[in-house]
């Protein structure tokens, strides 16, 4: 693998147009005009951004069994700031203007941020990665980390009380009620301890 090395950029700037980051049959990620971002480089050239201000997260995060669903839809407004490394969909620097000086809050707390993600518990900044999968990163209300890696037909998510990895005709899902492990119509549904 190819050690990857990323760096924060210092210039703020804000989306002219709603932007869909991430987009498949299980769920999307979007952010509104005028959100705030700060390019993630790589090599000089962005490799991803940390946004803020106004985006949304959904997530079908939902088994089907005989028994019934499993599992519960994810959505979140999406106020504070959130991360995206990797090979947006969308974003083109075309979609960005520069922000005023006055956006010293969202600098600090996107290089917070910045810190939190790369410090080691989830990615270096010299780090092993396949760069064709985004990663998002998400602050939650225990003001730690949900990920949540699209990389085609895949989906890995990892939320403060739930773990949910899909593939086409497989799925996992762990939470305090359930585990589920789903393939090709197979289903064994275990009850949690929550």
């Amino acid at each position: 693998m190819m050690r990857i090395h990323y760096e924060l950029g210092n210039t703020v700037l804000k989306t002219n147009e709603s932007l869909n980051l991430w987009k498949s049959d299980r769920g999307s990620v979007d952010i509104g005009k005028d959100t705030l971002a700060v390019a993630i480089m790589r090599k000089g050239r962005p490799e991803g951004y940390i946004f803020g201000g106004n985006g949304k997260l959904i997530l079908d995060a939902i088994v089907e069994t005989d028994q019934g669903a499993v599992g519960r839809p994810i959505e979140q407004q999406l106020t504070e700031p959130f991360l995206m490394v990797g090979k947006p969909e969308n974003p083109e620097t075309r979609s960005f203007s520069t922000a005023g000086a006055e956006q010293k809050d969202f600098l600090t707390k996107a290089q917070d941020l910045y810190q939190e993600f790369f410090r080691g518990e989830h990615l270096h900044r010299s780090c092993h990665h396949r760069h064709e999968a985004l990663v998002f990163a998400f602050k939650n209300d225990s003001g730690k980390l949900d990920l949540l890696i699209p990389n085609g037909s895949k989906i890995v998510y990892r939320g403060s009380h739930i773990v949910f990895i899909s593939d086409e005709n497989k799925a996992i899902l762990k939470s305090p009620e359930h585990i589920v492990v789903s393939k090709h119509g197979r289903i064994i549904v275990m009850k949690g301890r929550g």
